[in-house]
C-alpha cells in the first residue's frame, strides 16, 4: 500500500504495518438480525431440498408447495456492535514507490 492519505481515507505513514491474516468473528461483531425456518403443512413429495420447504412426511421430506409457517420461533442474534461495520484489513506495509512507465528508471 502506498504511504500517505487519499481524500476520505485513513492516513498510512511510511513503514506502517497493520492488518491480520485471521479474524475470528464473534456474536458481538454481528448486527442484530433474525433467522426463520419456513415449513409447509402440505404432504412431502420431494427428496431434493433445493428450492423446497420441509413438509409433513411419510418418506420424502420436502414439497414444492407454499410455506405455511415457521419451525419454532424466530431466532434473533443480540450483537453488541450497534450495527457498526468492523474493519477487515488484509496484512499490509505502507511503502513509497515509483513506477517507470517508459524507458529505464533511473537512467543515466
Amino acid at each position: 500500500m502506498h504511504e500517505g492519505q487519499a481524500p476520505g481515507l485513513s492516513n498510512h505513514p511510511l513503514g506502517e504495518k497493520a492488518g491480520a491474516h485471521q479474524y475470528a468473528l464473534t456474536a458481538a461483531d454481528l448486527p442484530v438480525h433474525q433467522h426463520t425456518f419456513p415449513i409447509s403443512d402440505e404432504t412431502a413429495d420431494q427428496d431434493d431440498p433445493d428450492g423446497r420447504y420441509l413438509a409433513q412426511s411419510d418418506g420424502a421430506a420436502y414439497t414444492n408447495g407454499v410455506a405455511t409457517g415457521t419451525l419454532g420461533s424466530p431466532t434473533s442474534t443480540t450483537g453488541n456492535n450497534n450495527n457498526t461495520p468492523i474493519s477487515r484489513m488484509q496484512p499490509f506495509l505502507a511503502i513509497n514507490f515509483i513506477i517507470a512507465l517508459q524507458g529505464l528508471f533511473p537512467s543515466t
